[in-house]
């Protein structure tokens, strides 16, 4: 393979970690609401359990505001992981006071993208979008867009720039 195509392919696969992002994302979306529900309440009696209690163990109203926090940090985690992963596809250095520009398009990609899921999931059997989600979503995403800056910047790999400014 000459080293035009090489780099083709590899450009095409800075995009595979995105890509599979999404189609999680998607998948966890078009899960009906009973079924969601019953993934995350199962995982959060693994974590009950692991902390050496039980479900039982917790008042009604303490289980239903851990399994609430343990869905919004999902949303959060996966949009972080979303953002982090769409610098990663572009490319993207780490962050710079005057290229700040470069890390919008992964926010309103990652944003974008979570007000499609909420909408999908408007039409999926007992699931429903809501802004509060795209808040959470896109705080998630700048979280990851930040991290992966951090990242760039402890290991000294910044990535080259493009040209902004005309001679």
């Amino acid at each position: 393979m000459d080293s035009a195509k090489k780099t083709g392919v590899k450009r095409i696969l800075r995009f595979l970690p995105m890509v599979l992002i999404m189609v999680g994302i998607f998948a966890f979306s078009a899960l009906p609401g009973d079924e969601s529900a019953d993934q995350s309440g199962s995982l959060l009696d693994a974590i009950i359990k692991l902390f050496g209690s039980s479900s039982g163990d917790l008042s009604e109203n303490t289980y239903r505001a851990l399994h609430l926090l343990l869905r919004k940090t999902a949303h959060f985690t996966e949009y972080a992981l979303l953002g982090a992963s769409a610098c990663y596809a572009l490319k993207l250095p780490r962050l710079h006071d005057r290229r700040f520009g470069l890390f919008l398009f992964p926010w309103v990609l990652s944003t974008a993208y979570a007000v499609t899921d909420e909408i999908h999931q408007y039409y999926v059997s007992g699931r429903y979008g809501t802004w509060s989600d795209v808040l959470i979503d896109s705080a998630g995403a700048v979280t990851g867009i930040l991290i992966w800056s951090l990242i760039m910047k402890r290991h000294g790999r910044p990535e080259k720039l493009p040209d902004t400014q005309k001679q």
